[in-house]
């Protein structure tokens, strides 16, 4: 009997609100493992059902971007999220000094081929 707790008063404000965890649960059941396994299941059977010719390819479609939409609404959210809402201008992007420039080369001369001997033959 020594691990048991005292139990709160009915009376007590809960810690945290009821409604925002029930939200929470619900959207970590849609976002969660059990979605994806459900999507993962849904895709597979209507793939079947399209091969076997039971199923319009429209249709299928349908499910498989219903699927992503589904699966990528938290990154489709803070996209939205971020192109309406405020944001910081870029910083300018910093440009590199060079302490000391590299020496100037001299052009070469005028009349300068480098292919000029690759092509005489010396063995006459």
């Amino acid at each position: 009997m020594a691990g048991l707790k005292p139990q709160a008063s009915l009376f007590d404000a809960p810690t945290s609100s009821p409604i925002e965890a029930a939200v929470g649960w619900i959207g970590a059941v849609l976002i969660g493992e059990l979605a994806l396994g459900l999507c993962v299941l849904a895709v597979a059977f209507v793939g079947f059902l399209m091969m076997s010719g039971r199923v319009p390819i429209k249709t299928g479609m349908r499910v498989a971007i219903g699927c992503f939409v589904i699966l990528g609404a938290p990154s489709i959210a803070a996209g939205f999220l971020g192109a309406w809402g405020p944001s910081t201008p870029p910083a300018p992007p910093v440009s590199p000094v060079a302490a000391n420039p590299p020496p100037a080369r001299e052009p070469p001369p005028a009349d300068y081929d480098p292919y000029a001997g690759a092509s005489v033959r010396t063995d006459r």
